[in-house]
């Protein structure tokens, strides 16, 4: 089965892509009306890629998504095009052909035998240095990773095994403090953290416990609107005891609705998990110079206690244990 792949038009030529399952790419360049040429590239080559222009390269790479998404079969005989995959997200800088190659690698990671292949290309290794310097992709080569970590038998990386581990601590840290980083991309910087394994940085520190002070700020942003549903329900304007005595109360605060709660609960669960597990494996003489609940926060953290997402409450309860 042939399958065509995208035309695209230049002012001085068109490419037209076909593929066959040799795993060769049929490049018809018209130049004009009267001269056609035929580029053959047998897809085994980095180097004979790295000498294609742009829009070939994209033709190219656009084909081949197209011919992998929902076909394991094609992902197959694709799987020994991985190196050439990797070497574009690392050395390439046309957005369009570095967002398709992260798409198709992505494609890889969603099964347990085609994630296996990532893994032992080296994708790791090269997925996290995409992250540092490609902050673009980063939504998507999170999200990646946190699928190949989550469907194989990897229970977790240690960073300083990595060429930019270091460099993802601080990439990550950029992420959790841009204002305008999206929703989703934060959730799978979220995702991601219970993964790694605990580690050593330059000057001493733990490196994952760096993410604490960035995500604890996510949680002030976040859980703020709630804290003042939760205010709301539980006092009144002129008596705001059940607010101001709750550390000494055993009364749990009503929680903010369960519709205001669902919406929440996509970002708020994994920050939460996230911030217990760096919790427990901070050192602890952290706990004694950073670790102290603001109060808004612990009373809002409480009433979650006594929400019906069995989700919410344990995300919750985890992270009030840890501050015990």
């Amino acid at each position: 089965m042939n399958h065509k792949g995208q035309i695209i038009n230049e002012s001085y030529a068109s490419y037209h892509v076909k593929y066959n399952h040799n795993h060769n790419y049929y490049y018809y360049i018209h130049i004009d009306k009267r001269i056609t040429l035929q580029l053959t590239i047998t897809m085994t080559s980095i180097s004979t890629f790295g000498t294609l222009q742009t829009p070939q390269k994209n033709a190219m790479i656009s084909s081949v998504r197209a011919s992998i998404l929902g076909n394991d079969k094609e992902k197959q005989r694709v799987a020994s095009q991985l190196d050439l995959f990797k070497s574009i997200i690392l050395h390439e800088s046309d957005p369009s052909l570095l967002k398709n190659t992260a798409i198709i690698i992505q494609s890889f990671s969603f099964a347990k035998e085609s994630a296996t292949y990532l893994i032992e290309n080296g994708m790791i290794d090269a997925l996290i240095t995409s992250i540092v310097k490609r902050p673009g992709l980063a939504e998507l080569n999170l999200k990646t990773l946190f699928n190949l970590l989550s469907t194989t038998s990897i229970s977790g990386i240690d960073l300083n095994d990595y060429s930019d581990g270091t460099n993802l601590i601080l990439a990550l840290n950029s992420i959790l403090n841009n204002d305008s980083s999206s929703s989703s991309l934060l959730v799978n910087v979220y995702l991601l953290i219970p993964f790694f394994k605990q580690g050593s940085g330059e000057s001493g520190d733990y490196a994952v416990s760096r993410l604490y002070k960035g995500l604890m700020k996510r949680l002030a942003f976040l859980i703020s609107p709630l804290f003042k549903m939760t205010l709301r329900l539980n006092n009144s304007l002129d008596d705001l005891s059940n607010f101001k005595e709750c550390l000494n109360s055993s009364m749990i605060p009503q929680p903010a609705p369960d519709s205001t709660l669902t919406a929440f609960a996509n970002e708020l669960c994994p920050l939460l998990f996230a911030i217990s597990y760096i919790l427990n494996i901070m050192p602890e003489e952290a706990h004694v110079d950073e670790l102290s609940l603001p109060l808004p926060l612990y009373y809002t953290l409480t009433s979650l206690l006594n929400s019906y997402d069995m989700t919410i409450k344990l995300a919750a309860a985890n992270m009030l244990v840890k501050l015990q």
